[in-house]
């Protein structure tokens, strides 16, 4: 691929699949906003970023250099962990105990904005050069509630020194011959070449080989993972499983440690993977070697698939939402502040400018994964119920169940999508 990408490729690459079509509301309110001064000049920020050591230091600098900007302001990090992060915002939020500016996954948006506690920041979507497609990551109920930070997506990436070992140039593109060069990667190396997700709540990873395989998982307002589709791409993973070719018990995060080590070929990952990398033991020489490559596809002239991936920052209303209003702008729209978050996480902005900029379209690898991953990417089908934390519980508990050997593909996506079902109805 060229180094460089149109500016339309680029926007449309970093915003394919990002859109979340505009949310329904739901019926369940959480307590009334906390009352105050709306101008209070200290607020909290809620984030899990800065419980990761390798973005925490980019977040403290976007911190200090606001402070240097305000410093009349004072902005608190509260910070939970990225796997404990969901349930206890929702329930500080719905007993109106949150103040302030709040990052959020856009897979978590619909939960939030059905609490009727988020400010409506429409005004400053419209102020700012947001691309449209990253806007649309934080609009629910007709409104924008949350403004872009970050779009992009979950791909697959792989590091080079094992193709070159077995004389092979690329990721074939079709999953067959994908396959059969795990095979030749593992008589090779007697490794594992392949670390898909095979733990918890990572194994809705499998959403996108279900794609891949034809399944359409959800659409219409029915759950659709026990189609063929869903139900062969179940039984192929868990073939590749069988033969060693992927691990057992493997989350996201245990993928990191093992491929940063260069002790695996391929694995799934956000944009951001350089980063974690970077933060292993042998980080700099792997990230040197690793690049993102298209998903394989069933047949010859399939479209690639990936997941949507991406955050948000939005700001509750009551005590303290204009200082969180200006804070959650300087953010994601600041140009300063974008080219140090990009800097300091590898995460691209959704400010059209800041992507225009040559400290972006400079960086190969970006633009590569743009090309390559995001351009074809697609939201989470489930990410437009309120529950959908809930719903998605239910199948990766299936797939885990299959993986494990408890219980066939068929008859577990069988059970999954009926469960499923029942509770989007409730």
């Amino acid at each position: 691929m060229s180094a460089t990408l149109s500016r339309r490729t680029l926007l449309r690459a970093l915003g394919a699949g990002a859109g979340v079509a505009a949310l329904s509301a739901c019926a369940s309110k959480g307590a009334a906003p906390a009352a105050g001064d709306k101008a209070a000049k200290e607020i909290n920020f809620y984030n899990w970023s800065m419980s990761e050591e390798a973005n925490k230091p980019a977040w403290e600098k976007l911190l200090a250099a606001y402070r240097s900007k305000q410093p009349a302001v004072k902005i608190d990090p509260v910070v939970y962990p990225w796997t404990g992060f969901l349930e206890p915002m929702l329930l500080a939020a719905r007993n109106g105990q949150t103040f302030g500016a709040l990052q959020m996954p856009i897979d978590q948006l619909t939960a939030f904005a059905s609490l009727g506690v988020l400010e409506d920041l429409g005004d400053l979507a419209k102020k700012n050069d947001y691309t449209p497609s990253t806007l649309l990551i934080g609009q629910a109920n007709g409104q924008q509630l949350a403004l872009p930070h970050y779009s992009g997506a979950i791909g697959m990436f792989v590091n080079q020194t094992w193709l070159d070992r077995i004389g092979v140039k690329d990721v074939p593109a079709t999953v067959t011959e994908f396959e059969s060069l795990l095979t030749e990667l593992k008589k090779a190396t007697g490794k594992a070449p392949y670390l898909g997700s095979t733990k918890d709540p990572a194994l809705k990873d499998l959403i996108p080989w279900m794609w891949t395989f034809g399944s359409a998982v959800y659409a219409d307002g029915r759950v659709q993972v026990n189609d063929d589709g869903g139900v062969r791409a179940l039984e192929w993973y868990k073939g590749l499983l069988d033969k060693g070719l992927i691990l057992r018990d493997i989350s996201r995060t245990e993928s990191r440690v093992i491929f940063g080590r260069g002790d695996a070929a391929l694995y799934d990952d956000a944009t951001l993977a350089r980063q974690f990398l970077l933060a292993a033991p042998k980080g700099k020489e792997v990230a040197a070697v690793t690049r993102p490559v298209s998903r394989p596809v069933l047949a010859a002239g399939d479209k690639p698939r990936a997941m949507s991936h991406g955050h948000c920052v939005a700001v509750f209303k009551g005590k303290g939402a204009e200082t969180g209003r200006q804070f959650a702008e300087y953010l994601t729209a600041d140009p300063e502040s974008l080219k140090t978050f990009f800097e300091g996480t590898s995460l691209p902005p959704a400010a059209t400018k800041a992507l225009q900029s040559p400290w972006f379209t400079s960086d190969t690898y970006q633009m590569d994964f743009a090309e390559k991953v995001t351009r074809t990417a697609s939201a989470d089908p489930f990410w437009v119920l309120p529950n959908f934390a809930q719903v998605e519980k239910v199948l990766t508990d299936a797939v885990g169940a299959v993986l494990s050997g408890r219980e066939k593909a068929k008859p577990a996506l069988d059970a999954a999508a009926a469960a499923m079902q029942d509770l989007i109805k409730k």
